[in-house]
């Protein structure tokens, strides 16, 4: 049972090649595109949080509430709960 879906899988690989390998780069760009833009909007924010102390809980702390649930310190270096 496994060597037959092994087998079929490569045959699947090998009679797709091409469309498979568009694909990878296709996913591949698209991750690439998601990490330049968040690199792009996310290192001015981190400046300007660390230079303007009076935004920086409105910069940082609110958003990583909002869209991540792992504990991260707020400004002041105690954890959120």
């Amino acid at each position: 049972m496994l060597m037959t879906f092994i087998t079929e899988l490569v045959t699947y690989m090998a009679e797709n090649y091409n469309e498979l390998l568009a694909l990878t780069v296709e996913h591949i760009l698209m991750v690439a595109y998601g990490i330049g833009l968040s690199l792009v909007v996310g290192v001015p924010l981190g400046i300007l949080a660390a230079r303007f102390e009076k935004l920086a809980p409105i910069i940082s702390v609110p958003g990583m509430r909002t869209f991540s649930r792992v504990k991260v310190p707020n400004c002041e270096g105690s954890s959120n709960s």
